[in-house]
């Protein structure tokens, strides 16, 4: 009896909530620029009285009573407003700080109660919004999106295909619709290869990352779609057999006056057939010069 009791004592201690010491704070006078001392009062006060409604800790009125202390600062930004906070220890060590914008100084109120909680919790109030706090400015900004380039590619070069019992060099052409967003660009391609009575060709969704944002402007490029070929056959265009399947490639390259309207772009890729003709995975290898316009 004695062991089940001290068990069930044990179990209600460990159910019992953990009881902690609300913490004492203290909220600096706003500081800011670009905004009227009544709105560096107004900014105060709502930090004081979120505070209360985020958390169980105590607002006090002297600094030297406090476990730690917040510091707002309001500044105007045009017709917004950013509000930050700073989270003090008694040392005057800054523990941790965040800032968020309101669109206008009527929503101030959101935007202290969302960034006085942030603070509180250590984590960043841009990534911590609950229902009816999000800003006008947020989603104001919803709406933007990156502007991004669209753009034609044409391209002709040489090209080498493997297990197509064919050898030598033979012809390529490519053509793409891209989308450049600066420090990369989508497209949707077709690349078309052939020497003698075989071809490779493929169409598809690729993308290139480019190493630096210059003129000069190298990448790495990678696609995926599907694709076609044709093995050289000794009785005409119909004999030697014909494959389809996925097709993934890989390349490399270089943007030519990338900042102007019309670059050109030196590139190479290797395309590959993932199916075997008998010969393997039939494959192009080509080198290409174009104009993205």
């Amino acid at each position: 009896m004695r062991s089940l009791s001290t068990l069930f004592l044990l179990g209600l201690f460990c159910l019992q909530p953990s009881i902690t010491r609300a913490s004492q704070i203290f909220v600096e006078p706003a500081t800011g620029s670009g905004v009227s001392g009544s709105d560096l009062d107004t900014a105060t006060q709502l930090i004081k009285n979120a505070i209360s409604d985020v958390s169980s800790n105590q607002v006090v009125d002297s600094k030297d009573h406090a476990d730690f202390r917040l510091r707002p600062n309001l500044m105007r930004l045009g017709e917004a407003y950013e509000l930050g906070l700073q989270k003090i220890n008694s040392d005057g060590t800054i523990v941790f700080s965040s800032q968020l914008k309101a669109e206008k100084m009527d929503e101030l109120d959101k935007v202290a109660t969302r960034l006085t909680r942030s603070v509180l919790n250590g984590t960043r109030a841009t990534t911590d919004p609950r229902v009816g706090e999000v800003t006008n400015q947020e989603a104001h900004d919803g709406d933007q999106r990156r502007p991004v380039r669209r753009e034609w590619y044409l391209g002709i070069g040489g090209a080498s295909l493997n297990n197509l019992n064919v050898s030598g060099i033979g012809y390529s052409f490519g053509v793409a619709h891209a989308w450049d967003f600066n420090s990369g660009l989508f497209k949707i391609q077709g690349d078309f290869a052939s020497l003698s009575g075989a071809f490779a060709t493929s169409a598809g969704i690729g993308g290139e990352y480019f190493i630096l944002s210059s003129d000069l402007a190298p990448y790495l490029s990678a696609d995926f779609g599907f694709g076609a070929a044709k093995v050289e056959g000794d009785d005409g265009f119909f004999s030697g057999g014909f494959y389809g399947g996925f097709d993934v490639g890989v390349g490399a390259g270089v943007e030519i006056m990338r900042t102007s309207a019309v670059n050109m772009d030196i590139a190479f890729r290797a395309g590959f057939l993932l199916r075997n003709d008998g010969y393997g995975n039939p494959s192009a290898l080509s080198l290409k010069l174009g104009l993205y316009f």
